[in-house]
């Protein structure tokens, strides 16, 4: 990302509607849902252990964080998916 505010190339390689950039972005949906996975995991586990109330606004500020990167990572999944066919 930071190369490519010097090269535009490179910025539109890896966030571009190209090849690269689907494949990008689908390892970037996998990865959110993922960690959207073990955050609530861990919500539920520190839930069942019984830890003060102070932990939930961190489990919840957590699960916000994943879902709305899962959200943007979707957005941005659909968003090269539809440039890809309104090319053809």
């Amino acid at each position: 990302m930071i190369a490519g505010l010097f090269n535009h190339a490179i910025f539109e390689m890896f966030y571009g509607d190209g090849i690269i950039g689907l494949l990008f972005a689908v390892f970037g949906v996998i990865v959110a849902s993922l960690y959207t996975m073990l955050t609530l995991d861990n919500a539920k586990r520190m839930v069942d252990a019984g830890l003060n109330k102070d932990f939930e606004w961190y489990c919840a500020f957590g699960i916000v964080l994943n879902i709305i990167w899962l959200f943007w990572e979707v957005l941005r999944l659909v968003m090269i998916i539809a440039s890809r066919s309104s090319r053809r």
